[in-house]
């Protein structure tokens, strides 16, 4: 692992590092016809949602945002769904363009949502 440089999320790697590194190990076994197990999963969506600095900027899920009472911070959270979804389909078209997704099974969940007031009392 070499070709990215480690950003640093509030919590561990971005994202777009992380998948990478996720990526060359399953292609790592792939090659060798080795039967594994990965559990992974992603930081940049947990708060305080801050998007590294390769993540794009969403006019349109900035005002999707502001019909929420804390617009800014729901804008955040959106933003870096955002990149997540988009790092996670780089992901997933490497995997099928080296030949690892024909033979490997991903589930693809969320761990919790985040309630932004519209259910006053919950949290995430």
């Amino acid at each position: 692992f070499s070709s990215t440089t480690p950003v640093p999320s509030a919590w561990g790697l971005a994202d777009s590092v992380a998948f990478q590194l996720l990526g060359e190990g399953l292609i790592h076994f792939h090659q060798r016809k080795k039967a594994t197990f990965f559990d992974f999963y992603t930081i940049n969506s947990h708060h305080p949602f801050r998007r590294p600095e390769d993540g794009v900027d969403s006019p349109e899920l900035k005002q999707q945002a502001a019909t929420t009472p804390d617009s800014e911070m729901h804008g955040r959270y959106l933003t870096t769904l955002n990149y997540t979804d988009h790092h996670l389909g780089l992901f997933i078209k490497r995997m099928k363009d080296t030949g690892v997704a024909k033979d490997t099974v991903f589930f693809i969940f969320g761990d919790h949502g985040y309630n932004f007031e519209e259910k006053p009392g919950q949290g995430h």
